[in-house]
């Protein structure tokens, strides 16, 4: 009789190793597969639907970690230091301008859920300076690279002066408390602040010693090919006009501690002071649009602006997947 029909036989004994039906190893895969499955489905219920009752502890560790990856997105765009007790916050360029920050939230020195999120920033001022050292500044390069041109043409005023009908050329440096009165001029460059050469820290520096530039009559700026994109750069200074009758064309980006101008004409470029710019009658060409890129010769002393973030949604570590499971309704 052969094998197979001994096998049909009710008194045949069983071979080892063998069920009467499914095979332990086909057994145990199914199982596993089971259990996959409805872990994977309440992995995808607890992060897809936070706000289940089911994940209220779950919920709690997220918001630490969203909190926290918001506020490592404000003080990256302010160019501040952030500290944190219950999340460690890591940044990590991804190339063409994309950063990924990472927040990963804390119970007991253990990381227990984390927030991740996509952002694109630009090189900008800080929204909101504390002071003159705060507001950008010719970048470390540029400043070397105007001080080592043998063709540039530097002007320096350190005593108040009044230039009335020239057409000038090159670099206008100014002396910390002089003041450059200007009328009919044409320049073609840039008007800077000892200080924005120098580098010098500008804490604790008196108002009263700013210098400044006073617009009496018409008067046109246009940067030069060495500092493109620029027109003034002194975050120690003032640029204002005389009076309400009094005409400027201006291209390029502005950079003062206190920016009023007041009459006639338009403004080129972007603009950044302590305070906000007072800008009456003046046109500012473009503003309300998307915003241009500031000139790369200035260095923005840490700030940047959000072009786009988007937070990623949160993961949590499997050993607090079992507590949610065990979660009764009430």
């Amino acid at each position: 009789m052969s094998a197979a029909h001994e096998q049909e036989r009710p008194d045949a004994p069983p071979q080892a190793g063998r069920f009467a039906g499914v095979s332990p190893f086909r057994f145990l895969l199914a199982t596993g597969v089971v259990v996959a499955l409805g872990l994977a489905a309440t992995r995808d219920l607890f992060q897809d639907h936070p706000t289940a009752h089911a994940s209220s502890e779950y919920r709690t560790l997220a918001d630490t970690g969203f909190e926290a990856v918001l506020a490592a997105r404000d003080a990256l765009v302010a160019g501040d230091v952030l500290e944190l007790d219950d999340a460690v916050v890591s940044v990590e360029e991804a190339g063409g301008g994309v950063s990924v920050l990472r927040a990963d939230a804390l119970r007991d020195d253990v990381v227990v859920s984390t927030v991740r999120a996509v952002g694109s920033f630009t090189p900008a001022p800080r929204a909101a300076p504390a002071g003159p050292d705060d507001l950008p500044r010719l970048s470390a390069a540029a400043v070397e690279q105007l001080l080592r041109d043998p063709r540039l043409d530097v002007r320096r005023v350190r005593r108040d002066t009044e230039v009335v009908g020239e057409v000038l050329s090159g670099l206008v440096v100014l002396s910390p408390g002089v003041e450059l009165r200007l009328r009919d001029v044409v320049l073609v460059g840039a008007i800077v602040s000892e200080s924005a050469l120098t580098q010098q820290p500008l804490t604790g520096v008196s108002v009263d010693h700013a210098p400044t530039v006073v617009v009496e009559g018409p008067l046109r700026l246009q940067p030069m090919g060495e500092l493109p994109g620029v027109s003034v750069v002194m975050p120690d200074g003032v640029l204002r006009t005389a009076d309400d009758d009094a005409a400027v064309q201006i291209e390029g980006d502005v950079v003062a501690r206190t920016v009023e101008l007041r009459g006639r004409g338009s403004l080129l470029g972007r603009v950044a002071s302590l305070e906000a710019p007072v800008l009456s009658g003046v046109r500012a060409v473009g503003r309300g649009r998307t915003p241009r890129p500031w000139s790369t010769a200035l260095d923005m002393r840490g700030g940047l602006r959000t072009d786009y973030f988007t937070c990623l949604p949160a993961r949590t570590r499997w050993q607090e997947v079992r507590p949610m499971l065990g979660f009764e309704f009430p």
